[in-house]
């Protein structure tokens, strides 16, 4: 059930993330799609990208490995273990999802991005764009590591009958 859930979340915020690249694409021309490997121009070309295979097939791994290793996950040390980052990855990419859908709505509002706020002050570290958007993303896997392993923590609990 938990699997079902978390899939079903991720489906339905990586449509809206594509709906808003593509409003934004069409309605925005001065913006532009961080990333190189997707064509903003349909939403099938953000959905069928060959890099979000990898996206998908990364949090499918983590669904369906965490699902596997709940009693891991649930134990006194299941937060030190690789099971509770194998389930880390989902709670990660949702997270992410929400962002980019929270930075494609922002112009939208009339509001800058802080996607581009983040750019701007990496603009001082040596280093490609495309650098400092991995270092960007790395980072806040790291920051956001407790309160992540926090909700995994919640959500694959084991139940107790009293």
């Amino acid at each position: 059930m938990r699997a079902f859930f978390l899939i079903s979340i991720f489906v339905v915020l990586c449509f809206i993330d594509a709906i808003s690249t593509v409003y934004l694409f069409e309605n925005y021309p001065s913006g532009r799609e961080l990333n190189p490997y997707v064509d903003p121009q349909s939403m099938l070309g953000i959905l069928l990208a060959p890099a979000k295979f990898i996206v998908y097939a990364v949090f499918l791994l983590g669904v369906v490995g965490a699902e596997k290793r709940v009693q891991t996950i649930a134990s006194k040390e299941g937060l030190l273990s690789d099971a509770a980052l194998l389930a880390y990855l989902p709670m990660f990419l949702i997270f992410t999802k929400l962002l980019a859908i929270a930075n494609n709505l922002m112009p939208m509002i009339g509001i800058s991005t802080p996607i581009s706020y983040v750019l701007m002050f990496m603009e001082n570290f040596p280093g490609s764009e495309s650098l400092h958007y991995s270092m960007f993303w790395s980072a806040l896997f790291l920051i956001l590591a407790p309160v992540g392993l926090t909700i995994v923590k919640s959500i694959y609990r084991l139940k107790t009958s009293v």
